[in-house]
């Protein structure tokens, strides 16, 4: 054995402390997994209720229980010391895989000990064991943290160690449930529980042998963490360590650790305790509860490992915090005299634990690595286990301590039965929630708060969630499509990252919908992923991108899209290149409208002129009414880009338009189709004055609807557009009766009925006459200056051609010039 073990550490050595290429990454990834799996054989078998139930088989007692609870917790005292001696070598596995080994190995003597010794000895010989075992095992747990660190990619930690997780879960709870199903035999049936733990055990050793071959083959990369000679040796023990009491961030986690630790561990072993002695559950009672926990597991790890890579660790972990906090109440209710309700309440803390632990552990490892500069992962990772280990290692006595202390207690509460067990729990879950606090200061780069978290867990339906499967798992095509396609319409704040990765999609059409879909998030991450897409010179999805980069509005997308502007003419098609033009319009800024300006001065071809015209004017810039009335001036009447400009120019909003604008009302050539959008232009400019110009032009207007739309803004030029609106929309739908309404609603001395006969024989120009002459007794120099607009305006509409549309503007004026309130 030695020689093997010089052997592969000589191996390891010369072929491990090297780059690794994506190929010997991704196998080392996938082997991980499955050593896991392996070592989750030997954690389930050697574990849990196997070991609690061996140590009361020999007669332990509540302190000896949680003594056992505390020694792997002690253990990781050791992890600073193997930390130190792990970081001065080249290579980490040679560390790693005969130093948890040979821990395993140990539990081959523990397992014939019943055979040699009674069970008094044995106990005493097993619990020295047990240290030894739990020393060695934990001794390498800062370098596979730090060889982990190294292989897995940072914006992948979450969800990789969630499958990995997940895997090892599944194969722990099958391996759990058979073990328990053959203990309760041996134990009940055959009464040979000696026998019974030795072959549960030995079960666990053969999984802890192919751990070893899996970690042996697993590659490993040039470790950031190996430190120079001339560093080491100048470098005392002490000073070593203390880099991470010194730096803030890993302090705050520190605390949060060692507070959290508390409850964690003060209660821990006595639930298993409680399952078996007080509510009397066998072992496959106790093995169906680990199992559902597993399979809760199993559904976490995937879930927390992708919100944790979204959100970040920190939110994350606070929220499975909170969660694990209410596990122990789940017991308190419980009772051997209700079995069946006790039953019930445990299967949902099952559900519960498996979720919330998950993504406690996940969340915590991720945040070590996060917290620690790369090349001190190990000893940062061990400098707080020693620290969890300590108070870990302490508080399962303690409970131990007053378990026996509270053993007489019995508690009547709301019908409840307390006795001490429920006491000590109530204790596990206060302490759980009282390490938050320590949280508030941890800085965890790129994560969002926990409220944002709960905000997008809201607005996330169950087809959200499913459509983000299919996209990281889907091989069918138009699988892909319709899930991103579906994520369009969600705007999905979650997908972000599988979205990203289907930009580089075969399909063109299921990156276009990715594209889509990133547009409606709303995210600024998804304008980092857009651009990065776009830096691709080859991609045929540049409109698509473009029109997402403008929905998002962030001005960082302003100088790429230019740039792509500004390359060569037949690298982009005109509808990309109209996309381009539109998205710059959408963000605007000043880089923006310079870029515009310059080729809007410099374009010939109509529809290019025409996608800058409207740019512009959806960019607001000020300095575009220039060169656009420039442009306007020079061109024919009856040109299209004439509508596109003065559309533009209303939408710029800036003043000094209006005499362009006005010209054009004077003008008796201008076209028909120019005047709605001229009317339009004229109210986003307010311009008061073009009011009378403008009703003048309803006579020549030969569409219905252009008319009702020179009407309206007329209407609002005058401050009545609701009232002119409601009268032009209820004539469309129900004929007259709106009109009616109105006039009876006019003062006394105007001839109502006459008003009202002129307009159902369709006699405008008799009913506009009616309400012109009849008296006002309003004086301009009386009234304010907005009613002063409508004298002006009733004073000159005698003068003007009498049309339909003319009708609903002078009534809602005389009804305003009154007092009558506007109703829309």
């Amino acid at each position: 054995m030695e020689s093997t073990q010089t052997q592969h550490e000589q191996k390891a050595e010369s072929s491990n402390a090297r780059s690794l290429n994506r190929w010997e990454v991704l196998q080392g990834l996938q082997i991980s997994i499955w050593e896991g799996a392996a070592a989750t054989v030997w954690i389930t078998l050697t574990g849990g209720a196997f070991l609690t139930g061996f140590a009361l088989w020999l007669h332990a007692d509540s302190f000896a229980i949680g003594l056992l609870s505390a020694i792997p917790t002690l253990a990781a005292l050791t992890q600073p010391i193997a930390a130190y001696w792990a970081e001065q070598k080249s290579a980490r596995k040679p560390f790693v895989a005969w130093c948890s080994f040979y821990g395993r190995m140990l539990w081959l003597p523990i397992l014939l000990l019943p055979f040699f010794l009674p069970r008094s000895l044995a106990l005493v010989g097993f619990l020295l064991l047990f240290t030894l075992s739990s020393i060695l095992t934990s001794m390498p747990q800062p370098a596979w943290t730090s060889w982990m660190s190294d292989l897995v990619p940072p914006d992948h930690r979450g969800r990789y160690f969630g499958r990995r997780n997940m895997v090892a879960g599944f194969v722990g709870m099958l391996v759990g449930m058979l073990a328990a199903w053959f203990l309760d035999y041996m134990v009940h049936s055959r009464r040979q529980p000696a026998m019974g733990f030795a072959v549960v055990f030995a079960a666990g050793l053969l999984g802890a042998v192919l751990s070893l071959v899996l970690i042996l083959r697993q590659p490993e990369p040039t470790p950031s963490s190996a430190t120079t000679q001339g560093e080491a040796s100048r470098q005392s023990f002490l000073d070593h360590y203390r880099a991470p009491f010194a730096d803030p961030n890993f302090r705050a986690l520190l605390l949060f650790s060692a507070v959290f630790c508390i409850g964690q561990f003060v209660a821990a072993p006595f639930f298993t305790a409680y399952g078996l002695q007080i509510l009397r559950l066998n072992y496959v009672w106790m093995q169906i509860l680990a199992a559902v926990v597993g399979v809760s597991n199993m559904l976490g790890m995937p879930l927390w490992g992708f919100l944790a890579d979204r959100f970040g660790n920190k939110p994350i972990l606070v929220l499975n915090v909170v969660g694990v906090f209410t596990l122990p109440f789940f017991w308190i209710p419980t009772s051997p005299h209700h079995l069946v309700l006790s039953l019930i309440l445990l299967l949902f803390n099952s559900l519960g634990s498996g979720l919330f632990w998950a993504g406690v552990g996940l969340t915590q490892f991720n945040l070590i690595i996060a917290c620690s500069p790369p090349q001190r992962t190990a000893t940062y990772a061990a400098t707080l286990s020693a620290v969890t280990g300590l108070i870990g290692g302490i508080a399962p006595m303690v409970g131990g301590i007053l378990l026996q202390m509270l053993a007489g207690v019995h508690i009547s509460l709301f019908g409840l039965s307390i006795i001490n067990y429920h006491l000590l729990f109530a204790l596990a879950a206060v302490m759980r929630l009282a390490a938050l606090p320590f949280l508030r200061s941890l800085e965890d780069k790129g994560a969002v708060s926990t409220t944002k978290v709960l905000q997008d867990l809201g607005r996330s339906g169950l087809r959200q969630w499913r459509y983000i499967r299919t996209l990281q798992r889907a091989a069918e095509e138009e699988a892909r499509r319709r899930a991103a396609e579906g994520l369009t319409e969600k705007g999905s704040h979650l997908a972000i990252e599988e979205l990203g990765r289907a930009l580089s999609d075969p399909s063109r059409a299921v990156r276009a919908e990715a594209a889509r879909a990133l547009g409606e998030t709303a995210d600024t991450s998804a304008v980092d992923l857009l651009l990065k897409a776009l830096e691709d010179t080859g991609t045929d999805i540049v409109g698509e991108i473009a029109r997402a980069l403008g929905k998002l509005g962030d001005r960082r997308a302003n100088q790429a899209l230019i740039t792509l502007l500004k390359g060569p003419q037949e690298a982009l098609s005109e509808s990309d290149r109209f996309a381009l033009v539109r998205a710059l319009g959408k963000l605007g800024g000043a880089d923006a409208v310079d870029a515009l300006i310059r080729l809007f001065s410099t374009e010939e071809d109509g529809q290019r002129l025409e996608a800058l015209t409207f740019a512009l004017g959806e960019a607001g810039a000020s300095k575009a009414v220039q060169p656009l009335s420039e442009r306007f001036k020079r061109l024919p009447v009856g040109h299209p880009l004439r509508r596109a400009i003065v559309r533009a120019l209303g939408d710029i909003g800036e003043k000094s338009a209006l005499p362009l604008l006005r010209s054009l009302l004077e003008q008796p050539d201008t076209e028909p189709s120019l005047i709605p959008i001229l009317a339009d232009a004229l109210v986003r400019l307010t311009d008061t004055g073009a009011t009378f110009a403008l009703a003048k032009q309803l006579a020549r207007l030969p569409s219905p609807v252009a008319r009702r739309q020179v009407a309206h803004a007329v209407g609002r030029l005058l401050g009545i557009g609701d009232c002119v609106y409601g009268l032009l929309s209820y004539a469309e739908r129900e004929g007259e009766g709106a009109l009616l309404k109105v006039i009876s609603e006019l003062p006394r001395n105007f001839p109502i009925a006459d008003i009202e006969a002129a307009l159902l024989h369709n006699e405008n120009a008799t009913a506009l006459a009616l309400l012109l002459a009849a008296p006002r007794h309003l004086s301009k120099s009386h009234v304010k200056s907005e009613k002063r607009v409508l004298l002006d305006f009733l004073d000159k509409a005698n003068t003007l051609p009498p049309t339909a549309e003319l009708v609903p503007i002078v009534l809602c004026a005389l009804r305003a010039l009154h007092g009558r309130s506007v109703q829309s």
